[in-house]
């Protein structure tokens, strides 16, 4: 916008130039024309201005067409720049499409393997579980065998006492 305004300002300028020089133009061949006739110093200093005014008037016309042009290759320097982001940005948005399509197609597997995620924590922790309740039994198991061990190894020496006293008491009989 800031090109647009500037490019109407100095077409403008331009416009008002010209015609200011114009003016100019026909205001000295007036003048040199009664000059000739006259032959006045007056008319020929007021030409000599006037031709420096025009002079001036024509370096600015130049300093304007100048200005003009390096706005002109601004704005197409302007205009390329935008091309390649406006490229850019079509590139960017083109995947970023592919990647939501991606994300789109993937999601189903990801809510699928979420699924099995949880299942199998919930079995590892049935599994934790049983195996905690197995150890608890294996713990109880030992100590009930230690126990029967012990009755057993008790009920061992007592049978081998009695059976000690029975051999004795068969000696003594057959002595």
């Amino acid at each position: 916008e800031t090109l647009d305004q500037e490019r109407k300002d100095l077409v403008q300028d331009v416009r008002s130039l010209k015609e200011d020089k114009r003016a100019m133009v026909e205001r000295l061949e007036e003048l040199r024309g009664k000059g000739e006739a006259a032959g006045n110093a007056a008319s020929r200093a007021e030409v000599e201005k006037l031709e420096r005014t025009i002079a001036d008037l024509n370096q600015e016309l130049v300093n304007l067409h100048r200005k003009k042009s390096d706005n002109a290759d601004r704005e197409l320097e302007l205009m390329k720049s935008n091309k390649k982001l406006e490229v850019m940005v079509s590139e960017q948005t083109k995947r970023l499409d592919e990647l939501t399509l991606t994300k789109d197609e993937l999601n189903p597997d990801k809510d699928n393997l979420k699924k099995q995620v949880e299942t199998q924590a919930i079995e590892l922790q049935t599994f934790l579980d049983e195996h905690l309740a197995l150890q608890l039994a294996y713990a109880r198991s030992e100590n009930d065998l230690k126990t029967v061990k012990a009755e057993n190894d008790e009920l061992l020496t007592r049978w081998l006492q009695l059976k000690q006293e029975e051999a004795d008491k068969q000696n003594a009989t057959n002595e």
